[in-house]
């Protein structure tokens, strides 16, 4: 990851400089917060000079051309900062076949544009088909870190984690331990 500023705006995005290189940051690629509200998709100028924490995504070596993310960058540091079994507050960004995308609530706060996935077999204990049945865009949720991986900007979260698992639930009725519920061992019983 690599501190620096903003050296120019346009249609597409930002250009930064990485160690002496011009690099491109598309405005997909950008926190969202960045992103100016009036739904124009162009920057303003007076970002220019702005500072950015950029991590480097692909690079041309023939071409001197690095392309960079902001977001990636905001989630290695947030996968750094967290551990399995943290809860974190965020907002579903999209979601797709195999699950939902979540924009993390930051320690400080914000929504930096941080991502973390829920796989659909961790949207809820039930049968789910589509994640739609579960969550929308939109919908705020709190979900249980299941793995944070830094280098490969990977956070995987769960939903159904934070409920009890009505399996075990249900087999602690059936099965009680250790002689509750007035069942006796058979080898005792009379005959």
């Amino acid at each position: 990851m690599v501190d620096t500023t903003i050296a120019g705006v346009n249609r597409g995005g930002a250009t930064v400089a990485v160690a002496g290189l011009r690099a491109f940051a598309p405005l997909s690629r950008l926190d969202p917060a960045r992103l100016p509200s009036d739904g124009s998709g162009r920057l303003p100028p007076a970002m220019v000079g702005a500072p950015i924490k950029v991590k480097v995504l692909q690079v041309n070596a023939a071409g001197k051309q690095l392309i960079v993310s902001e977001r990636a960058a905001s989630v290695a540091d947030l996968a750094s900062s967290v551990a399995p079994g943290d809860v974190l507050a965020g907002v579903v960004t999209r979601c797709s076949d195999y699950g939902a995308f979540v924009s993390l609530q930051s320690p400080d706060g914000g929504l930096h544009g941080a991502e973390g996935l829920i796989h659909i077999s961790e949207l809820s204990w039930d049968a789910v088909l589509t994640p739609e049945a579960v969550v929308q865009p939109g919908t705020v949720v709190r979900a249980v870190v299941l793995a944070a991986d830094a280098a490969r900007g990977r956070i995987e979260l769960s939903l159904k984690r934070l409920e009890a698992d009505p399996l075990t639930q249900t087999l602690d009725a059936l099965l009680p331990i250790d002689g509750e519920g007035g069942g006796g061992d058979a080898s005792t019983s009379g005959g």
